[in-house]
């Protein structure tokens, strides 16, 4: 189900909810509720009881539990019966997810990505699967294979002799800081198994994120917000733009983008209309005078 902000979708979900509210207290339903938003089920936890699921893992956790019920059932009643009539020991099974994107698409943990999205012995093509059965010492995929004999990531300096200094708006701070305390809670769920990198994004267990997940955020932002497809490096080409528009000296632009020469800077910094504009205004002024 789909639909814009206030809509009415939640509307659906509950009045759905209550409608089986009658059989799920007569043991003839059930009601499963994985709610990775944290926003619309969270004020049925009551309801749900054992059978709700905040964090992403307790989400695939719970939506593989339905799975394993559905595959149970159905291998019972293979050329037995088609229709199934609830019972006390075989109950309607309702799974309510709020919302799915938070689980694929914009879920950032790519082992639980995987979990979700694949089937043991994944033989889907175009992309490259852990579940996938790998061939003895395994490299081709060594990022991703838990039964990995090398590869991974290796962590290296930027390009560049001097260490660069980012410069912070205080807006950008704040959340920064905000995401350093849920950070730092995870570090502290994690325990023994937390990788220090000392990584600014890292996964819940500290480690680097997979290449692309960047890449795969930038976009849905990008859809969220309708603006025009581009690339996460076109943002560099935006700030420094934004800059040089504020009157920034390209000086300045050069050491906030960490250039080592300025002709870099000045590729990526478009000359905007309004820039234009005024450049052909003082050049009027200076010709002919105030008109």
């Amino acid at each position: 189900m789909a639909g814009a902000t206030g809509a009415g979708k939640g509307s659906v979900i509950w009045s759905t909810i209550r409608g089986l509210l009658p059989a799920a207290r007569a043991g003839l339903a059930e009601i499963w509720a994985l709610d990775p938003k944290l926003m619309e089920l969270s004020f049925g936890r009551g309801l749900f009881g054992d059978r709700y699921a905040a964090t992403p893992e307790g989400c695939v956790a719970l939506l593989e539990a339905a799975v394993k019920v559905m595959q149970e059932r159905a291998a019972r009643f293979a050329g037995v019966r088609r229709n199934h009539t609830p019972t006390s020991e075989d109950p309607f099974v309702l799974v309510v997810v709020d919302e799915v994107a938070f689980l694929t698409a914009y879920q950032p943990d790519k082992v639980l990505r995987v979990r979700i999205g694949c089937k043991e012995d994944c033989k889907k093509q175009g992309h490259t699967c852990f579940k996938r059965t790998c061939l003895k010492d395994c490299t081709s995929h060594a990022d991703r294979c838990p039964k990995r004999t090398g590869g991974g990531i290796v962590f290296r300096q930027r390009k560049g002799k001097s260490k660069l200094t980012l410069q912070c708006p205080p807006e950008l701070l704040a959340l920064l800081k905000a995401h350093r305390k849920i950070q730092a809670a995870e570090r502290l769920k994690a325990g023994d198994r937390w990788e220090d990198h000392d990584l600014v994004f890292a996964t819940r267990h500290g480690g680097p994120i997979e290449r692309t997940e960047d890449w795969k955020v930038w976009k849905a932002i990008l859809k969220q917000a309708r603006v025009r497809d581009v690339r996460v490096h076109d943002a560099r080409h935006t700030a420094a733009t934004l800059l040089i528009e504020q009157g920034v000296n390209i000086r300045v632009v050069q050491e906030v983008l960490g250039h080592t020469r300025v002709t870099t800077t000045e590729r990526y910094a478009h000359v905007s209309t309004p820039l234009m504009r005024d450049a052909g205004e003082r050049l009027a002024s200076a010709l002919w005078g105030e008109s």
